[in-house]
């Protein structure tokens, strides 16, 4: 077969020829086969792909979305309620370690029991050096707590808990429900007179 190859020229074959481009110099060759087409494939989605996925997606999320909700709703609910055993724990230990009472009370202001207030709005522990009952110069802060998110609550006959030194209740043994309204479900604490607490799960 004779071929005549010039870079200005293109490749020409005696038998039925085809044309195709050269990727390089772009130019024509003619060749002995039959023609075919060379496509080359862009990557990428196209519009009908992406409303397939589009649609997809917001399907799952919509049937997803109520399971998160509660999801997140469970984990304040403990959040909350882990964070009131702890800090009874606490007030109870320091107690008996400084041998004086401590006090965990409810408090709006974060400086000072509230008798009035719900432990919704916060809480404090304080050590009564003293031994007055009351925050007074002197006492020390022991911890303080913020205000709950508004969709949990917190209710209880006592609106404030006295360990002595020995680590037993003077005053505030009971239940202490918290609730999630959102969920209705609820966590039950109860404070004995030991000191000790035990936790039992619920609706509200």
């Amino acid at each position: 077969m004779n071929q005549t190859h010039k870079t200005t020229s293109p490749m020409v074959c005696r038998k039925q020829p085809f044309i195709c481009l050269s990727v390089d110099s772009l130019e024509p060759f003619v060749c002995n086969n039959k023609p075919f087409v060379f496509f080359q494939r862009v990557s990428g989605f196209t519009l009908t792909e992406l409303m397939v996925t589009l649609t997809i997606g917001a399907i799952l999320l919509t049937a997803g979305a109520p399971s998160l909700s509660r999801f997140i709703e469970s984990n304040r609910l403990a959040t909350v309620t882990n964070e009131f055993i702890i800090q009874v724990n606490t007030a109870r230990a320091e107690a008996v370690k400084r041998g004086v009472p401590v006090i965990l009370c409810e408090s709006t202001s974060g400086t000072a029991c509230t008798t009035t207030g719900s432990w919704n709005n916060g809480w404090l522990a304080f050590a009564d050096v003293d031994s007055s009952s009351a925050w007074t110069v002197g006492d020390s802060m022991l911890l303080v707590h913020a205000a709950i998110p508004g969709n949990l609550s917190i209710t209880s006959a006592a609106n404030t808990v006295t360990f002595n030194r020995l680590g037993t209740v003077d005053a505030g043994n009971g239940d202490y429900v918290i609730c999630n309204s959102k969920i209705q479900q609820k966590r039950t604490i109860t404070l004995q007179s030991v000191g000790q607490t035990q936790l039992q799960e619920g609706p509200c």
